[in-house]
């Protein structure tokens, strides 16, 4: 593959970026990170176990700014340590340990160690609870967190992430920088170009200049051109449709005419996507497929997910109900 020729890299999800997750090869950080994660899910999968540790949480939060204030004097040099204790003792809510995004994982380890207190005071209420599976799942939780591995463990690896945060950070803030560039490429998309300038489409000459056959000067004009065809001349055909996706405008595209153009909507086609709506099906199931809705239907499974899936789109009730009174209900007296 010659690499002078990508345009963009996709890593979310993908084997590479898995592997990522067991690149410690010590054993204790790994036990480690897999008792985070069971206790994670030990919380999170009952709605009674996740109120129960935010009124614990809250109730440690509240101990440990007692205890700040009476042993820390305010002076000027401490001012932003104490913000910093401040934010940190907000937090009521476990973090998910993202497997693939390492910001993410910081935020997980980092959460539950400062709201550690909170958690040993959960698992050890409910290892009184009446309910066998629950009490022996968090008496082996509780042995797993109180080991002298996962205490010399969990500091030390908050520690070394505690230095590694901010590479995460500005490579993530690179990347993102680098996909509003190569998103200003929708500019010249027709159904979105009525209200564009050539202004909004340079981010993306920057990047893939070297990709395109014509000078800036050349491709300015194309843009200019390419701007009332798009929006009169498509007008005037069948349909009043504009083409709305990069793959549409592309067909569209006369190459003759406007060859730079015609490559940039190849690129845009093919730069890769990591996130899509059917991927987003899967994490929506996580939330409406709990132990409260265990008996509902695959008809009203279907139309909850589609509508928070969906939910930016706009619905008018008049038309839901002219639909509705259309079919034939047979009401049972």
């Amino acid at each position: 593959i010659d690499l002078a020729y990508c345009v963009g890299q996709g890593y979310d999800g993908c084997s590479a970026m898995s592997a990522l997750s067991d690149s410690c090869d010590i054993r204790a950080i790994q036990n480690t990170i897999g008792t985070i994660k069971e206790t994670y899910k030990f919380v999170r999968s009952s709605s009674v176990r996740t109120q129960l540790f935010e009124e614990l949480a809250h109730e440690s939060n509240e101990k440990r700014k007692i205890v700040i204030s009476e042993n820390i004097a305010p002076s000027s040099t401490q001012i932003s340590e104490n913000k910093t204790i401040e934010l940190k003792c907000r937090k009521v809510k476990l973090a998910n340990f993202c497997p693939t995004r390492w910001v993410d994982r910081h935020v997980a380890i980092e959460t539950f160690s400062t709201l550690f207190p909170a958690v040993i005071e959960l698992l050890t209420n409910l290892m009184q609870s009446k309910d066998k599976n629950v009490s022996t799942r968090s008496n082996l939780l509780y042995g797993g967190i109180s080991s002298s591995e996962f205490l010399c463990s969990l500091p030390i690896l908050n520690k070394i992430l505690s230095f590694t945060i901010n590479v995460s950070l500005s490579i993530k803030d690179r990347f993102n920088e680098h996909v509003k560039k190569a998103a200003a490429i929708s500019s010249i998309i027709p159904q979105y170009i009525a209200d564009k300038i050539y202004d909004d489409l340079a981010p993306a000459i920057e990047i893939y200049q070297n990709f395109l056959p014509g000078s800036i000067s050349q491709i300015k004009s194309e843009f200019l051109l390419w701007k009332p065809t798009a929006t009169v001349t498509m007008k005037r055909k069948e349909t009043t449709v504009l083409p709305d996706t990069a793959i549409d405008a592309y067909i569209e595209c006369n190459e003759v005419f406007y060859p730079n153009i015609k490559i940039l909507l190849k690129i845009f086609g093919t730069l890769p996507v990591t996130t899509a709506t059917t991927e987003r099906t899967f994490s929506v199931l996580k939330l409406l497929k709990n132990y409260l809705r265990s008996t509902v239907s695959e008809t009203r499974l279907n139309g909850l997910a589609m509508m928070y899936v969906y939910r930016d789109i706009h619905i008018e009730v008049d038309s839901v109900i002219d639909e509705f009174s259309k079919s034939n209900r047979r009401l049972v007296l």
